[in-house]
């Protein structure tokens, strides 16, 4: 399958922001008082509205949405999330999306919390991740 990297439309935006949302907020961060696990959905919703957002689709069937990746260009890439639907997740889809963001080959790039299995892939491909927890609270 060809794969096919776009800027993502708003009518892809809307479940970015919610799964992005859902995933870290309600997933992975388990020591959180409701007030803040509301402050940081808040944080995060307003954030991920000035990060670049790429979706990833099949070439030949553009409305096959595959997986998309929240990211920040600086001196240092700091990837918000990597997502790639499950049956694809061997397709190297992710790591055409993670090309996007690390265009420069850093050998480091900055993550907002631990994921073993996003540790495991970057691993993978010789990156190294420096995590920086809360990232998205920070204007």
């Amino acid at each position: 399958m060809k794969i096919e990297i776009l800027d993502a439309t708003e009518e892809h935006i809307g479940f970015i922001t919610k799964y992005s949302v859902d995933y870290i907020s309600d997933g992975l961060l388990f020591d959180l008082t409701p007030e803040k696990r509301a402050l940081l959905r808040s944080k995060m919703i307003q954030k991920i509205k000035y990060c670049n957002k790429k979706i990833a689709v099949n070439a030949d069937n553009p409305k096959e949405f595959l997986g998309f990746i929240v990211y920040e260009d600086n001196v240092m890439p700091l990837v918000h999330i990597l997502y790639v639907k499950k049956k694809f997740q061997n397709a190297k889809i992710g790591t055409t999306l993670l090309a996007e963001a690390v265009r420069n080959n850093e050998p480091i790039i900055v993550v907002p919390f631990k994921s073993p299995s996003f540790h495991g892939f970057l691993k993978k491909l010789n990156i190294k991740p420096l995590v920086r927890f809360y990232e998205f609270l920070r204007s």
